[in-house]
């Protein structure tokens, strides 16, 4: 199971979540009424796992030649939502494997290739951005090239879920820097979490 830890770029995710969670407004895959603690938890982590099972099949599809820098998990409340909605979200950095450095164009259409035969057929939406959704998940992709070479972003995240009473627990255990972690020396087992974590693991 992936464990949270202090990740430097947890900042990065809470903002890329924060910025997201306004366009699922009105996609909670949970129903409308709040939910009790347990079932909150239990409703909380059903979409972590989902969200889990969609990185890892699309981190496994990375052609070669590219790869991924593993992904980092984390909830987050859904903004202008009620009360004790949230949504689950992972982001991995993604770059050339190696020394050869394709070309931007290059780079994107076998990222978005490799997508695709995983069911996912992201569409252009604006510069550098990629995106689809389906059952209750949304990707994106966001590509970008510097004096290193190409790069990018990979997202997935779920809709609104309604933990109800939950809510304000899980998102204090994700506060500050924590994160779950899904380590690309993973990718084989591609672990998905079973369990809600321990505060303070």
């Amino acid at each position: 199971m992936p464990r949270r830890t202090a990740a430097a770029g947890a900042v990065l995710l809470a903002s890329s979540l924060a910025v997201a969670c306004s366009s699922a407004a009105g996609t909670s895959t949970a129903g409308g009424s709040p939910a009790a603690g347990s079932q909150g938890t239990a409703v909380a982590n059903q979409a972590r796992q989902r969200v889990a099972v969609a990185f890892w099949q699309l981190d496994g599809s990375l052609g070669h030649g590219i790869e991924s820098t593993g992904g980092l998990g984390r909830f987050a409340a859904c903004t202008n939502q009620a009360a004790g909605r949230m949504v689950y979200g992972i982001e991995a950095a993604v770059q050339p494997a190696g020394s050869t450095k394709p070309g931007l164009a290059a780079f994107t259409a076998s990222l978005l290739h490799g997508f695709a035969a995983t069911g996912w057929r992201l569409r252009h939406a604006g510069a550098g951005s990629y995106a689809a959704s389906g059952s209750g998940l949304s990707v994106q992709l966001r590509v970008f090239s510097d004096s290193g070479g190409p790069g990018g972003s990979l997202t997935v995240q779920s809709g609104c879920v309604n933990a109800g009473s939950a809510a304000h627990q899980i998102l204090a255990d994700y506060g500050g820097d924590q994160t779950d972690q899904y380590p690309q020396g993973d990718v084989s087992a591609r672990p998905v979490p079973t369990t809600f974590p321990t505060p303070g693991e």
